[in-house]
C-alpha cells in the first residue's frame, strides 16, 4: 500500500513538472508578425528606430517581425497586384499584402493612418481597401490588428474624414481594431497634442511612439496567445 501511495505522488509530481515545462516552452515561443503600414509605422518621429513603437514591441515581445512600412504609402499601395484601380497608383508587389501573406506571418498589423485623406482619397475608398486587403487575411487565416488614424495639420474636413474612418474601423474591426488617435490628440483642434508632436505636426515624437506602444502591447499580447493556441 505504501508502494503504491509513494508510485502515485511520483506519478502527480512528474506530470506536474511536464505540465510546468510545457508552459514555459509556450512562453518562450516566437511568432512571425509583419506591419504593414506608413511612415510612422516605419519609424518617423522617433529618435531612433528602437525608440519607434514597432521598435518597442520588437524587443518587449522577443517576436520576428517584418516591417513592410514605407513613409507616404496609402492604402492603395498594399491592395493586391491584381486590384486594378483608377487612380494610376501601383501597389507595391515586394511590399503588398500578397507579399506579405507570402511571408507565412502569425500576425499582420495594419496602421495606414493619414495618406489616404492628405491624398485627397475618401473615407469609403480607405475602408474600401482595408476591406480587400483584411479579408486576404482571413481567407488565410492570418490573424490581424488594425490602427487608428492619426492627428495631423490639414483642412477641417480632412481632419473630421481621420475621425470618420476611426470611427467606421472600430464598428467594423471590433477587438481588432486599437486606438491610439485619442491619446496623442489634443480633440480641441484634432491635432497632436504639444507634447506627442515630432514638431512636423504628422508624426509622433519619442513619446508618443510609447504610448502607441503603450496601447498596442496589451491587444497584441491577447492575439498573440490566441496565434501561440492554434
Amino acid at each position: 500500500m505504501m508502494l503504491k501511495i509513494k508510485l502515485n505522488k511520483l506519478l502527480f509530481l512528474l506530470s506536474f513538472l511536464i505540465l510546468g515545462c510545457s508552459e514555459n516552452d509556450a512562453r518562450g515561443k516566437k511568432i512571425k508578425v509583419v506591419v504593414i503600414g506608413s511612415s510612422t509605422a516605419a519609424g518617423v518621429g522617433a529618435t531612433n528606430y528602437s525608440s519607434s513603437w514597432v521598435g518597442l514591441l520588437q524587443s518587449a515581445s522577443q517576436d520576428n517581425f517584418v516591417n513592410n512600412a514605407v513613409s507616404g504609402y496609402t492604402t492603395f499601395h498594399f491592395l493586391p497586384e491584381a486590384k486594378s484601380n483608377s487612380l494610376g497608383i501601383v501597389p507595391d508587389v515586394n511590399r503588398n499584402i500578397s507579399a506579405s501573406l507570402k511571408l507565412n506571418p502569425d500576425l499582420i498589423i495594419f496602421s495606414i493612418t493619414t495618406n489616404d485623406i492628405a491624398n485627397g482619397f475618401s473615407v469609403d475608398d480607405y475602408m474600401a481597401n482595408m476591406k480587400i486587403i483584411t479579408d486576404l487575411c482571413k481567407n488565410n487565416n492570418v490573424d490581424f490588428l488594425v490602427s487608428s488614424t492619426l492627428p495631423r495639420t490639414m483642412s477641417y474636413d480632412q481632419k473630421l474624414a481621420l475621425v470618420a474612418i476611426n470611427q467606421e474601423l472600430e464598428a467594423v474591426y471590433g477587438e481588432n481594431y486599437f486606438d491610439f488617435y485619442t491619446p496623442l490628440c489634443n480633440l480641441d483642434i484634432f491635432e497632436y497634442k504639444f507634447s506627442v508632436d515630432s514638431g512636423d505636426h504628422v508624426h509622433p515624437n519619442n513619446n508618443g511612439h510609447r504610448i502607441i506602444f503603450e496601447v498596442l502591447y496589451p491587444v497584441y499580447t491577447k492575439l498573440k496567445n490566441k496565434a501561440l493556441a492554434k
